[in-house]
């Protein structure tokens, strides 16, 4: 039984160890984006205006031709061609007989 409460020990240690480090990620990308966006700290004193502001930037990255689609679909990338199984037809097929 031993065993086991010390392994559960180390079990929330490591999760408050998760937490800890999650919430240092939050703050120094929050941080980091006041910054860089030289945001008004008026326009964020309320979650409702945090939030829009959030939405603002995603709007204008997914807007954004240059960059990645954050909410790029599989169906909206090119697909690949069908294999061609032996005594099958391809349509796409263009080799000359």
């Amino acid at each position: 039984m031993a065993k086991i409460d010390k392994l559960q020990d180390k079990l929330r240690k490591l999760e408050e160890q998760i937490e800890k480090e999650k919430e240092e990620a939050h703050k120094g990308l929050g941080e980091e984006l006041v910054k860089q966006l030289d945001l008004d700290y008026e326009l964020l004193s309320t979650k409702k205006e945090i939030k829009s502001v959030v939405e603002l930037i995603v709007s204008e990255l997914n807007s954004n031709p240059f960059s990645n689609d954050v909410g790029e679909k599989k169906s909206d990338t090119i697909s690949e061609p069908e294999p061609v199984v032996a005594g099958q037809e391809n349509d796409n097929d263009t080799t000359q007989y």
